[in-house]
């Protein structure tokens, strides 16, 4: 998969997985763990943690809804993995989910959790 993020777009991606992961008051082991290979994939240090977990919503929608297509396909999936990644969407998870992907354009319909994962999945190891 060839699909490059700027550092930009990969602190607004990694500030709506930790929004997610937060929707049901806990960060399970699995969410972390998605939080920190995007990390890796993205190259960000913990400076740039940091600053992710503290860009404002308008901020980071507009970051996303400016992305061609094929970025916000990708960050669809990127966010429904993180939503079902420890074995359950919580309801705050599917509500957060689906209130980010609407209001930021992004993909929604025909995505299963496997087809989902399989295509993060695909992106980290790229």
């Amino acid at each position: 998969m060839n699909i490059h993020f700027s550092k930009t777009e990969a602190k607004a991606i990694i500030s709506l997985v930790i929004d997610i992961a937060q929707s049901d008051n806990k960060i399970h082991p699995n969410e972390a763990m998605l939080v920190e290979k995007l990390c890796d994939k993205f190259s960000l240090s913990q400076a740039d943690l940091i600053a992710a977990k503290s860009l404002q919503p308008d901020d980071v929608v507009g970051i996303i809804s400016a992305m061609p297509w094929d970025k916000r396909k990708l960050v669809s999936y990127i966010l429904y993995v993180a939503a079902g990644i420890d074995g359950y969407v919580h309801e705050n998870e599917s509500a957060n989910y689906y209130f980010i992907s609407n209001y930021c354009g992004l993909v929604t319909s025909e995505m299963s959790f496997d087809t989902a994962m399989s295509t993060v999945n695909d992106f980290l190891k790229s």
